[in-house]
């Protein structure tokens, strides 16, 4: 005797989700959104400091030092990163010093802030900082 395998029909294929013109347009815009909150996060004009690190080494101790005595420090910069400095409002000057490999860069450097833009300083091969 035979054992009969009923026969299946098969599966119909899936069809593709239909999206409404409500749903596209909420991708557009949640995608503007998105890439304009990216894009003022990396390109915004906050007043404020920005030091990046092309010393060809990792730079040890960054100190950024306010008028009333305040300062700043971050442990750490690796080569080709930078560091955006959180600075309080209506501050137009800063001391910046920096460690590499041990030495210590004299007594720091006097930063001159805009009230509109970001300044960016370099830490140059030696520690020395440069104004960009």
């Amino acid at each position: 005797m035979s054992a009969q395998v009923p026969h299946l029909s098969s599966a119909t294929p899936p069809t593709p989700a239909r999206f409404g013109v409500a749903a596209v347009a909420l991708t557009v815009v949640l995608a503007a959104v998105t890439l304009g909150a990216w894009a003022q996060a990396f390109f915004g004009a906050e007043a404020g400091l920005r030091i990046g690190n092309r010393s060809g080494g990792i730079v040890s101790r960054l100190q950024v030092c306010l008028p009333g005595g305040e300062c700043l420090e971050r442990a750490s910069l690796w080569p080709h990163e930078s560091w955006r400095v959180p600075l309080p409002e209506g501050v137009t000057r800063a001391e910046v010093s920096v460690q590499t490999q041990g030495q210590r860069q004299g007594q720091g450097q006097p930063v001159t802030l805009d009230s509109d833009r970001p300044a960016q300083l370099i830490v140059t091969q030696g520690g020395q900082i440069e104004r960009q």
